[in-house]
């Protein structure tokens, strides 16, 4: 089966992306068939007729992949504003079609989501200034954070677990009607990535890719520390957790 490069969309990068699409190698086919006496026909007809499945080249998920890619909480903001009902089972790229449908019906949802975001930020306003000084200065803090793109070495509570992870802080922003700070991180993932080419095929590395969106309140951070490290080290990321976990539990 011969390789051609495309594009698709891949469920598991959220994004349109380049892909391998396989193909009939009709050379081949035309070889058996003579050497078959035509009995190889059939076969040349049907792997003409279903080449195969396109694979995404960056991480290798298939057209047919059934990853859901949960929305961003950003865009999940957004379709609020947008009067949008996000339902449970939609993805990524459900949720943006549905956006581009309400704008599509609505001709004025633009001035309505400006007056919307005017009301919020208001209201967000209201609720920084019934804050204590101490949360404002927090707020201030993982802003910065936010800015300079920071690593941190993060410990917080989900549901009735601890979790350790190495997140990227991305956004800090007040959220009203809980009257709490959120931040908004960027989890990982190790991501399968090409670093070269060695003269007949690609090579490969894995990496960290920080992608993953993950909001968390203040009030579920036990702890933050800024760490530095990149994508190449993996095992310092390991390491790092490692012996963090191992602080907590002795």
């Amino acid at each position: 089966m011969a390789v051609k490069i495309g594009s698709m969309y891949c469920p598991t990068c959220a994004k349109e992306v380049a892909a391998d699409v396989p193909r009939a190698n009709h050379i081949l086919h035309f070889l058996l068939t003579l050497l078959t006496c035509g009995l190889w026909l059939p076969v040349w007809f049907l792997c003409a007729l279903l080449p195969g499945k396109k694979r995404c080249r960056q991480c290798g998920s298939t057209s047919t992949a059934n990853k859901i890619v949960p929305p961003t909480r950003k865009q999940l903001d957004y379709a609020a504003l947008c009067g949008v009902d996000v339902r449970p089972n939609m993805d990524r790229k459900a949720v943006s079609k549905a956006i581009d449908d309400a704008f599509a019906a609505d001709p004025k949802l633009k001035f309505k989501i400006n007056a919307r975001q005017k009301r919020k930020e208001k209201q967000a306003e209201e609720t920084l200034d019934a804050m204590p000084a101490a949360e404002k200065r927090a707020l201030k803090k993982w802003c910065n954070a936010a800015e300079e793109c920071d690593h941190l070495l993060v410990v917080y509570r989900s549901g009735q677990d601890t979790v350790v992870d190495i997140l990227e802080c991305d956004d800090a922003r007040v959220d009203a009607d809980a009257g709490t700070i959120v931040v908004e991180f960027l989890a990982p993932r190790v991501d399968d990535v090409v670093a070269g080419w060695d003269g007949t095929k690609e090579v490969r590395e894995k990496e960290l890719c920080w992608d993953q969106p993950l909001t968390l309140s203040t009030n579920d951070i036990l702890e933050a520390r800024k760490v530095q490290i990149d994508e190449d080290q993996i095992k310092k990321y390991q390491s790092t957790i490692a012996r963090k976990i191992k602080a907590l539990s002795g």
